[in-house]
This record gives C-alpha cells, sequence and structure tokens, in this order.
C-alpha cells in the first residue's frame, strides 16, 4: 500500500474514533466527496418519550474536509503550525465559513511521524495511533485566495486548536447556531 493511502486510513479511523466515542454523534462519508467536503458529523439530541430515553436525530451538524500529512509537510511555529493547503480546498473552507453558517465546514489535518513504523505502536495492553490532529476553519471575513485552483495557500491553524475527545462537543457549541 502506498504512503499516502496508508495516510488517508489512518486519519479516517482516527476521525471515526474521535466521532463515535461520545454518545450521539454519527460519522458519514460523502461520496463523491468533489464539493470540498469528505465526512459530515451529526449529533443526535437524548430525549425521553413515556419516560424511555432516546435519541433523536437532530439536523444539528458540521462538515468536514480531512487532510493528512507528515511532520515533514508542515512548519511547527511558536502558537502555530503552518501548513499548505491547496486553494480550491481552502476556498471552499471560506465559502462555507461565509455563506453556510448553519452547517460549518472544518478542516482537520492529521499530522503522523515521518516513518511509516512509528505510526501505529501495538503493545500488550494498548494500540497507539501517533501523532496528533488538529482543526481549523477560517475567520468569518477571510477573503477567497486568488491564486490558481492547483497553488497552495499557507494556513496557520493554532496549536490550540488540537483535536481531542471533548473537541466536538466544543466545536458544536461554539459554531452550530441551536
Amino acid at each position: 500500500m502506498i504512503d499516502n493511502n496508508i495516510k488517508e486510513i489512518l486519519s479516517e479511523c482516527f476521525l471515526q474514533l474521535m466521532s463515535t466515542y461520545k454518545e450521539g454523534y454519527k460519522l458519514s462519508k460523502l461520496s463523491p466527496d468533489d464539493g470540498g467536503v469528505d465526512y459530515r458529523i451529526s449529533y443526535s439530541r437524548s430525549i425521553k418519550i413515556n419516560e424511555i430515553n432516546s435519541l433523536y436525530d437532530d439536523e444539528v451538524q458540521i462538515d468536514v474536509q480531512l487532510k493528512s500529512t507528515t511532520e515533514k509537510g508542515i512548519k511547527s511555529k511558536t502558537g502555530y503550525i503552518e501548513y499548505p493547503l491547496r486553494v480550491s480546498n481552502y476556498n471552499k473552507l471560506v465559502y462555507s465559513r461565509q455563506k453556510r453558517k448553519n452547517i460549518p465546514c472544518f478542516l482537520i489535518l492529521f499530522i503522523l511521524p515521518n516513518k511509516i513504523e512509528d505510526r501505529v505502536v501495538v503493545l500488550s495492553n494498548c494500540i497507539r495511533l501517533k501523532k496528533n490532529a488538529y482543526w481549523y476553519i477560517p475567520e468569518v471575513n477571510d477573503e477567497f485566495s486568488p491564486n490558481g485552483k492547483d497553488s497552495t495557500v499557507k494556513i496557520k491553524i493554532p496549536a490550540i486548536n488540537k483535536f481531542s475527545i471533548s473537541t466536538l462537543e466544543y466545536l458544536f457549541k461554539k459554531y452550530v447556531p441551536v
């Protein structure tokens, strides 16, 4: 299997784990993903009907553009990381931020170690997937990049935007209107 396929599969596994870890989140892969959205994460609210707890599919959702790279593919700076994102992908994120306020679209960037053998570690009592993932959303007033669609734009992802178990809850509360 080629390295790009391995990176993609590991990033998909990470997103699947993070979106199903807490009750109520559902992950859907969108196909084809030529619209700039790879996945949709929806949230089901807990409701009680006739004293029975149940989940109700709400129309609350976020879209995800999923990317993966290695440590060589980013530049670590003080307080943020730089990543060269294709202009076409960047412009779709900006469009979503400006025009689709009810369904925000986030970039989730999964960063793996450079060496393939360091990415997944299997021990007697655990399995580790290394290294980190970060989320990014353009500012409301960010402008479209005028560069050609095959060129790249350097995005700056704040280091505090590290993706963790509590990230989805935070993103839904902060960016999705209820």
